[in-house]
């Protein structure tokens, strides 16, 4: 637990550093980083192998990578409609997003299954 916590902190710590640095914007997208990752990582692969956590990574990047879809998705959208069309036209771009990269991730890990 104490591992969780330090990370945790550390992320924080990091995204308020990149704010500062670079503004809000920046900033956010690094809260979309899971605090805990790192550390829930080093225990999977722990307690159930690496292969459990290279499957916790691959879903982690493509929900980080959708989350930043939807970020600059409601800012671009937020200066032509109102907030909560900006919202489910982001809502739209994340769950696009999401679908495509794990359609294109299952279809490569079940071609590489087959080559084996």
């Amino acid at each position: 637990m104490a591992i969780r916590f330090a990370f945790g902190a550390v992320a924080s710590v990091i995204a308020g550093v990149v704010t500062l640095e670079f503004g809000a914007r920046a900033g956010g997208l690094f809260l979309a980083f899971p605090a805990i990752l790192v550390a829930s990582l080093t225990l999977i692969e722990r307690k159930e192998g690496t292969e459990a956590a290279v499957d916790d990574v691959s879903g982690a990047v493509l929900g980080a990578v959708g989350l930043a879809v939807f970020a600059i998705a409601v800012d671009a959208a937020l200066a032509r409609v109102s907030v909560g069309a900006a919202v489910a036209l982001a809502f739209a771009a994340w769950l696009g997003t999401c679908l495509t990269l794990y359609l294109i991730v299952e279809t490569v890990h079940r071609a590489h299954s087959r080559n084996r």
